[in-house]
Formats: C-alpha cells, structure tokens, sequence
C-alpha cells in the first residue's frame, strides 16, 4: 500500500514534467509525508525510476515561510 503511494505521489510529478513545469527539485511538504518514513522513502524511490533527473527534498521550514517569500516578490 505504501509502494503505491509513493508511486501514485511520482506519478502526478511525472504529469507536471510532461506538461512542461521544471522538476528537478520536488520539495516535499507536510505531515502526511514527512512524519512516515517509508512513504518518503516509496516516493523518493518511485520518482527515481519515473524521473532520474528530479530529486526530492524534504521542507525543513515551515511551509508558511515560503508562502510569505512569494508574497514579498522577487529580492
């Protein structure tokens, strides 16, 4: 269940790249991830064998953070 989550998870990043959006960093967010290891672990390793070239990198702020960067606009 957990292989297939991940995969699942791989498979909506592989449907970005092939619309076009840049997928070389995926920044993984949230509890539901985060705090099961072996979800992160299923994701990290389907997105491998869908992707080679994307690398997924846990968020270690919390994601308002970026929310208020965005808001801010270009530095």
């Amino acid at each position: 269940m957990i292989t297939g989550a991940g995969g699942a998870l791989a498979a909506l990043v592989a449907r970005l790249a092939a619309r076009g959006v840049v997928v070389d960093d995926v920044v993984v967010a949230g509890g539901t991830v985060l705090a099961q290891p072996a979800l992160f672990e299923a994701f990290t390793t389907a997105l491998a064998k869908t992707l080679p070239g994307a690398r997924a990198r846990a968020l270690r702020v919390p994601p308002v953070q970026g929310a208020i960067a965005l808001a801010r606009g270009p530095v």
